[in-house]
């Protein structure tokens, strides 16, 4: 601070800035209906990310909610997430997807494990479909492989299945959450001194029911003075 400030600089400004700004996209809950929501999803995918976008991040629920519930689709049916990646594919860009509530724990009890093994199938390696420099850098856990990370212009990013509560038990649920967790601090480790900042993105905001995950993430980050962005759906 000075008693006497300037409008005028004292000197010129600072070299740019050595890691530029990252523009991605983000998609959460789409798309909803169709064949509406669909057909504007795929044209905005295919005409409308500049050509320049690394990659777009989906932050869960793929499934089109009004479609799953109606009588001539079963709800969480296989053909809906077919449907759904096919749109998705469209995108110009890679598309990042990590599984929300209503892509399988909201499905009805009898088809849940089923509904899981349906984003698997059609959704837990999406990003392979393209092959571009953040697609080629891509980790991912060996026995949950829709938890991953990648380096993107000297930034860590982390997507994680954050979704349901129970699965089908308590136990369950906290193995899922401490497979996350330990795959985002694996994914600090290895990238110590070259990341500046920390993107995780899920689909689930925090709750305290996460603070397995969220509490020793951000004590970590802190630790070692990063910036951590959680986008979640």
């Amino acid at each position: 601070p000075t008693l006497t400030p300037t409008t005028s600089p004292t000197s010129l400004p600072s070299t740019s800035p050595s890691h530029p700004f990252i523009e991605f996209y983000t998609l959460s809950d789409t798309p909803d209906e169709l064949p509406l929501d669909g057909i504007k999803l795929a044209w905005d995918l295919q005409g409308n990310i500049p050509p320049d976008t690394p990659f777009v991040l989906h932050l869960g629920n793929i499934l089109p909610s009004s479609v799953a519930t109606t009588s001539v689709v079963p709800p969480c049916d296989e053909s809906l997430y077919a449907t759904s990646q096919a749109i998705l594919l469209h995108s110009t860009a890679p598309v990042f997807v990590t599984p929300g509530d209503g892509d399988w724990y909201d499905c009805p009890d009898d088809v849940r494990m089923t509904s899981w093994s349906y984003w698997k199938k059609y959704y837990s390696s999406f990003d392979t479909n393209w092959n571009t420099p953040a697609t080629a850098s891509v980790s991912r856990q060996m026995n949950r492989p829709e938890n991953f990370f990648f380096v993107h212009e000297f930034v860590l990013f982390v997507g994680v299945n954050i979704s349901g509560r129970n699965e089908p038990t308590r136990r369950a649920f906290e193995n899922r959450l401490a497979s996350a967790r330990n795959w985002a601090l694996k994914g600090l480790r290895e990238s110590v001194g070259v990341v500046t900042s920390m993107v995780v993105f899920c689909h689930e905001r925090p709750r305290s029911y996460h603070d397995d995950f969220f509490e020793s993430l951000a004590a970590r980050v802190d630790r070692l003075g990063l910036p951590l962005l959680v986008l979640h759906g």
